[in-house]
């Protein structure tokens, strides 16, 4: 009787050795084929004049890549190793679940994949944010020069067409780190025996300064709005929203100062007072912003400038005494009429006007009715 043909298990490091030879031959490969390709288009580029205009269209978006990539894993990794619980107060190595024992890794093997993770996030960042290269490019090569600031948040034109779309490429990157960690801290607090939920605080309180730095960002892209007479900020977004949205930014910073504090803490109701706060902040200037457009032009006194003063004087074409707020907000096809009575510079007539579907007939016969 023959005994048993026994195999020898597979070698867990040779594995490893083979998997990482292949990936760097196909790698080899791969930027071989490539650099065919690069140096045929630098020559084509190098007969017209233009072969430094092709390497740095090469190099913008690889330094691009480069830097969103390792900022991206370096930030990632910290915040991996803050939310990871402490290896003494971690739960058994598995969940019962419905009669079904489920294996959930060791403190000390998350603790190794950090790295790997941070890294594989940060490829993918890189490989994301350097398709916009052009954006980043525009910002280091631009020129100061004195131009017209806009009458609501007093920045130059160059702020809106370099500095702006920067503003909100970096706030988004910020949001996404922020989302991924608190979803890492979710899911970390699973094996927390502790139940402190400290990385859960900590990734909340990242979320909201998150939010609150988009919510900043967010408020210059009001004056870049289509609206139904114009491009800009109307006027409940400048009287408003604005405002509001600095409420709303202050209710976020001090959301996240309550998740800070629950660090130490400890309390899980803690963390719901910090979401409560924006959340509740964001509500109520919603509410009065729907309030004051209403479904209707409110009445306005004489010298007022509400809704129904410049809808009046865009239908009739009559002076209104409201020329110069008119201006500033960038009424499209305004102008002042001088010639039929030059004593009165505030005669406004409009080129056209569209009926918006909240526009309420009799409260423009009222306003009619009393002139201006």
């Amino acid at each position: 009787m023959r005994p048993p043909n026994y195999h020898s298990p597979i070698d867990p490091k040779r594995a490893r050795a083979l998997v990482l030879r292949f990936v760097v031959i196909v790698f080899l490969l791969a930027a071989a084929f490539q650099s065919i390709s690069f140096y045929v288009e630098s020559l084509w580029f190098g007969s017209l004049g233009f072969e430094a205009v092709y390497w740095y269209r090469l190099k913008a978006p690889g330094l691009v890549f480069l830097a969103f990539g390792i900022v991206t894993a370096m930030v990632l990794y910290v915040v991996f190793r803050l939310v990871m619980p402490s290896s003494a107060y971690a739960r058994r190595p598995f969940l019962e679940i419905g009669g079904e024992a489920i294996v959930i890794p060791t403190v000390e093997t998350l603790k190794r994949l950090t790295l790997p993770v941070a890294v594989v996030f940060g490829f993918f960042f890189g490989l994301t944010f350097s398709s916009d290269w052009n954006i980043y490019t525009l910002f280091v090569n631009r020129v100061s020069t004195a131009s017209v600031s806009d009458p609501i948040f007093q920045r130059p034109i160059s702020f809106y067409l370099f500095t702006l779309p920067v503003l909100e490429n970096v706030a988004a990157w910020f949001l996404s780190i922020c989302v991924i960690g608190l979803l890492a801290s979710i899911l970390l607090s699973v094996i927390d025996m502790t139940a402190a939920f400290r990385g859960v605080s900590l990734g909340v309180s990242l979320l909201l300064l998150a939010m609150a730095a988009q919510t900043y960002v967010s408020r210059y892209t009001l004056i870049l709005t289509e609206n139904n007479l114009f491009t800009g900020i109307r006027y409940v977004d400048d009287k408003i929203v604005v405002p509001g949205l600095w409420f709303v930014i202050a209710a976020l910073i001090m959301g996240a100062a309550v998740a800070a504090a629950n660090i130490r803490l400890a309390r899980i109701r803690n963390i719901g007072v910090a979401v409560a706060i924006p959340a509740l902040t964001y509500l109520v200037a919603g509410i009065l912003a729907i309030h004051e457009k209403g479904v209707r032009p409110r009445s306005h006194r004489r010298g007022s400038f509400r809704t129904a003063p410049y809808k009046r004087c865009v239908r009739s074409g009559r002076p209104c005494g409201h020329a110069r707020q008119c201006a500033a907000l960038g009424l499209a096809g305004a102008s002042v009429d001088t010639a039929s009575d030059p004593g009165n510079p505030k005669l406004l007539r409009f080129s056209r006007y569209r009926r918006g579907p909240l526009h309420d007939r009799r409260q423009d016969a009222g306003d009619d009715a009393r002139g201006p």
